[in-house]
């Protein structure tokens, strides 16, 4: 995933794009749980802040060593876009079925906490960053989290980058153009936790391209669990940023210890955690019990999802063990019976214990 650079509004947008081979050469640094790659770092500054980054994501990823190649170069169009900030993938991903069957594709670092051995061979990476050395873009390589108000955080950006190579990512085709989507190749992991705000798995509507991209588009996308339960509220913009949409956190955690992974920075910021709505992420995708989210009998239909601000009507599809139309039925009706129940017997109340004189309006003389 990379951060695009929006020239007018200082901010940077995210971009999710393919994987990259790694480039011979360079010089190998033990970075905590990382062992990374460097390449065409303008600095000695430079590559401490990424050795750096990815020492601090150690703590949210201490069961496998994973192999990363981090790549400085001017990216063009081909790379994702002239202003392209950088970018981070999985090189990548294994079958489900070696794993857990219908769990989804891992990325090469989640499988290895599984299959409990090397998957790519040792000159090969797990991860891919890129970072964007063209001259318009000025990094700070300082470490304190404390960059210049026309300055990225490399700290910030690597950690982002390195994050969507462990976990947050996926094979999702969406077409801007014709208003379609499709799963791609196969789901990933975390797509299988792709889900409406009722908790119901967006999945249930990828045999439909049009279904799919209105359910990716209508701001109103989640991470949750088997159990239904709403984990984390979704980037989903009405027009879909195909290569971000779906894996950033909404901008509703702007602000707060989740931004990290939401869908834009802005100079002069930093976020040195992944925050603990990732942990918690990271944790379910990590957990084998954890089959993504559940399949539900009631199915919103896609091009009535719309926001909510992230309230919850119906959790799963299901209410006291009713389908959701069977219970709605169920309470107007027994609205409508009380009712009635109680108009009788106010009538009779009101007959029987009514004054024989009705004094209506009484007067002072």
């Amino acid at each position: 995933v990379s951060f695009v650079a929006c020239i007018m509004v200082a901010q940077v947008m995210l971009d999710e794009m393919g994987g990259y081979l790694l480039v011979a050469g360079g010089s190998d640094k033990n970075c905590g749980s990382f062992v990374v790659r460097l390449d065409g770092a303008p600095s000695v500054e430079h590559e401490t802040a990424v050795c750096f980054a990815l020492q601090l994501l150690s703590s949210d990823w201490t069961r496998a060593s994973v192999r990363v190649s981090c790549m400085f170069k001017i990216l063009s169009g081909s790379d994702s876009g002239e202003n392209v900030l950088g970018r981070g993938t999985s090189l990548a991903t294994v079958s489900d079925n070696e794993i857990s069957h219908s769990l989804g594709q891992f990325s090469v670092a989640a499988a290895k906490l599984f299959l409990n051995k090397s998957i790519n061979s040792p000159s090969d990476s797990d991860i891919e960053i890129l970072i964007n050395t063209d001259q318009k873009f000025k990094w700070y390589t300082g470490v304190d989290g404390r960059p210049g108000g026309l300055e990225y955080d490399l700290v910030s950006v690597v950690m982002h980058e390195a994050t969507h190579g462990l976990l947050m990512s996926g094979f999702l085709d969406i077409s801007i153009q014709s208003q379609t989507a499709s799963p791609g190749n196969a789901f990933s992991r975390f797509d299988n936790f792709l889900a409406n705000q009722d908790g119901c798995s967006a999945r249930q509507y990828s045999k439909n391209s049009r279904d799919f991209y209105d359910i990716l588009s209508h701001d109103n996308l989640y991470f949750a669990r088997s159990n239904g339960s709403l984990i984390a509220r979704l980037y989903a913009p009405s027009v879909p940023q195909p290569s971000s949409t779906a894996y950033h956190l909404s901008s509703l955690y702007d602000g707060t210890d989740g931004d990290l992974m939401t869908s834009s920075i802005v100079p002069g910021y930093s976020r040195h955690t992944i925050g603990s709505t990732v942990a918690d992420m990271f944790a379910i995708m990590l957990d084998l019990n954890e089959t993504g989210a559940r399949k539900c009998a009631y199915l919103l239909p896609a091009n009535q999802v719309g926001p909510n601000n992230g309230t919850v009507i119906f959790g799963d599809g299901y209410v006291l063990s009713l389908e959701r139309d069977t219970f709605v039925l169920v309470l107007v009706l027994s609205c409508a019976s009380l009712l009635i129940i109680s108009g009788f017997i106010a009538a009779v109340s009101f007959f029987r214990l009514r004054p024989k004189t009705q004094v209506w309006l009484s007067a002072v003389e």
